[in-house]
């Protein structure tokens, strides 16, 4: 993640990414574009929230996230990683498309 986010502030100063996925966008604009593409949706939720809170704000979290399940206050996850779990609650968010 700290990879990635590196490679959104380099992209919103206009320099090259160095991760493979993001390999040819130019910049930042080029990477909102392309996470707004049918085929590549998998990048909308991260690009919408580092253009919501701000690399900044996404670093210093990811530098405070535990890694283990049973210290941390606060669980994320895929839907699909999270079929079969038991938690008291559970929170989806608004872009996750129903099933037909």
């Amino acid at each position: 993640m700290l990879t990635l986010l590196e490679d959104a502030e380099r992209l919103q100063n206009g320099r090259s990414a160095t991760t493979p996925d993001l390999f040819g966008l130019s910049d930042w604009k080029a990477f909102q574009e392309y996470s707004r593409d049918v085929t590549s949706h998998e990048w909308k939720s991260f690009v919408d929230t580092v253009d919501r809170f701000g690399v900044g704000a996404m670093r210093k979290a990811v530098e405070h996230t535990v890694t283990k399940e049973s210290e941390s206050d606060l669980v994320g996850g895929t839907v699909h990683k999270s079929k079969g779990r038991q938690w008291p609650r559970v929170r989806v968010h608004d872009d996750v498309v129903p099933a037909s």
